[in-house]
């Protein structure tokens, strides 16, 4: 567990810990698996009621994020602990704002003696409050409703159970599992479906924005300019290999090299490969392309070959066979 923490830290991932246990074990826990480090800062929230909940935070934010807050503690690292008592009023509809804002300043966040639901509660607070995708993993049943929650849900199967695992989208043995399937196949996957998703819309543009070059000379009358075997074969045989092509070839580096080189996860949680200036980049390209597949068979057939040779070859058919 600390070697995995560790590397998903230099990743860019931001952990939480979200446990049952009492405030001085939670921490000993930190310590031990690498969320908390000896040159953290511990911000600890204890409070009894809503009023001190939302003091707390307020000059905890003050005191350590504030404009007055010297160079050198601004740029030290934070750890936020707050028992499950204190996340009762936190997640109250006027103070979640305050606790997300220091949570995502902090580098690790630990919440203690909280309950099932406090726990879907919270990973709903960071999903929708700062728009990012989530994960949980755990081990038991009472970890459920949180695992539910997530974008992605993980169960490791153990001692605890299997109720994590049943309702969990993947499941492993050991929490150690996690850095491969985040760094390795979740960084692929994300490559490959950046690709993917551009890739399908292009091809698929191409061949339709074609047909609307062509409704401008038949009247928008609806008729196809292709045959319709072509159209069947456009996705089935024709375009085919590009698909291929990426599905087998889409790893930019290997396992190990992912595994060794943890900052390349960051390019995912930075959206830098599927971007709406690329996709509309990819959009323009086959509307240009449609224009050349279009407008270079019609100008050759302006002038077909006349009707004494007995030969006729400017209708339809040729057109879109071409």
């Amino acid at each position: 567990v600390p070697e995995c923490i560790a590397t998903l830290s230099t990743a860019g991932i931001k952990i939480w810990v979200l446990t049952g246990d009492k405030t001085e074990t939670a921490i000993n826990i930190g310590f031990s698996c690498n969320l908390l480090q000896k040159d953290m800062l511990l911000i600890l929230i204890s409070a009894s009621d809503k009023q001190s909940t939302l003091r707390q935070l307020n000059e905890a934010m003050d005191k350590f994020f504030g404009p007055n807050v010297e160079a050198c503690n601004k740029s030290n690292k934070h750890a936020l602990i707050i028992d499950g008592e204190t996340l009762k009023y936190a997640l109250d509809e006027s103070i979640k704002h305050v606790l997300l804002d220091i949570g995502k300043r902090c580098n690790s966040v630990i919440c203690c003696r909280v309950s099932p639901l406090q726990k879907a509660k919270v990973v709903s607070l960071v999903k929708e409050g700062l728009n990012v995708m989530t994960l949980s993993i755990g081990d038991g049943a009472n970890d459920v409703s949180m695992i539910q929650e997530a974008n992605v849900g993980i169960g490791i199967a153990g001692e605890e159970g299997r109720q994590a695992v049943m309702a969990a989208d993947y499941a492993f043995a050991q929490f150690r599992f996690l850095d491969k399937l985040l760094l390795v196949h979740g960084r692929w996957s994300y490559i490959r479906i950046a690709e993917m998703i551009s890739c399908f819309f292009y091809k698929n543009i191409v061949w339709t924005i074609a047909m609307f070059w062509y409704q401008i000379w038949a009247g928008f009358t609806a008729q196809y300019l292709y045959d319709y075997t072509y159209i069947l074969l456009y996705n089935l045989a024709f375009t085919a290999i590009p698909v291929m092509y990426l599905g087998a070839f889409d790893q930019d580096v290997d396992a190990k090299t992912s595994l060794e080189n943890p900052p390349l996860y960051k390019r995912g949680i930075l959206q830098q490969d599927f971007t709406k200036s690329k996709f509309w980049l990819y959009v323009l390209d086959a509307v240009y392309q449609s224009a050349i597949c279009f407008f270079i068979p019609y100008g050759l057939f302006q002038h077909g070959t006349s009707h004494a040779t007995g030969l006729q070859n400017n209708g339809l058919s040729d057109l879109g066979t071409l």
